[in-house]
Formats: structure tokens, C-alpha cells, sequence
């Protein structure tokens, strides 16, 4: 049974599904989901690839970013990041706001990822 079947599946069962419900399948199916599936991946030998494969660039751009943020706003700061795969931009994101040793120390850094196979693939303290 591929993806496609089970979606199908579904909707022969219920009659209909919702989008959300669809998207869940499609992307996060325990063995069929494109994210979850061992057949996929990301990355110049993969389906795509994002920034983050291509160079540090946009994550210390994004670190940038931040350091103006934290200028106006006074306390700890969070970064959500939803979906961070194999933890690259968070990488990148911390390197360069590493630079600021005061404005680092009140940083903190949570990703929301639902693939738990790419999280053994992060870099080392991001595990």
C-alpha cells in the first residue's frame, strides 16, 4: 500500500477527510509519510533542498535579525522554530548569535520537529 491508497482509504471510510487530516497522512504517516518515509530525502541528492544546505548565509542573516529584535525588547528571548529537520538554520542561527556572548546567554532556542528519524541527524548539541 503506498500513501495514495491509504488516503483513499480514509476517504472511502468517512466519506471525506479534512485538509489538515490529509496533510497529516501525506507528510507524516509513520511508514508512507513523505517526511517520515525512508525513501525520502532532503538535500542536494534528495527531493529538495532549502537554504541552510546551500550555506551558513541565511541563518547568520536571520541571527541579524534577531540581534535588532533583541535591541527593543528587554529579558530572555524564545525562537520557535517548527519544522527544523536536520537542525541546520538553528545551527547557523546560534553560530552567529554565538558572536554576542551578552545577548547569547538569553536566548533560547526551541524546535517543534514531529519527524523524530532527522532529529538523530542534528548537529551535536542540538540533540
Amino acid at each position: 500500500m503506498n500513501v495514495a491508497d491509504l488516503i483513499i482509504d480514509r476517504i472511502k471510510q468517512n466519506e471525506a477527510i479534512s485538509f489538515r487530516d490529509y496533510m497529516e497522512i501525506a507528510l507524516y504517516h509513520d511508514d508512507l509519510g513523505y517526511f517520515t518515509s525512508s525513501a525520502h530525502t532532503i538535500g542536494k541528492r534528495g527531493d529538495f533542498f532549502t537554504s541552510p544546505y546551500i550555506s551558513s548565509a541565511f541563518g547568520a542573516m536571520i541571527g541579524r535579525q534577531i540581534e535588532e529584535f533583541r535591541k527593543h525588547i528587554t529579558g530572555d528571548f524564545t525562537i520557535v522554530e517548527y519544522g527544523a529537520g536536520n537542525g541546520l538554520l538553528c545551527y547557523d542561527v546560534l553560530e552567529y548569535l554565538k558572536l554576542n556572548h551578552e545577548g547569547f546567554k538569553s536566548i533560547r532556542y526551541v524546535i517543534i520537529e514531529k519527524n523524530q528519524s532527522t532529529k538523530s541527524g542534528w548537529p551535536g548539541h542540538l540533540a
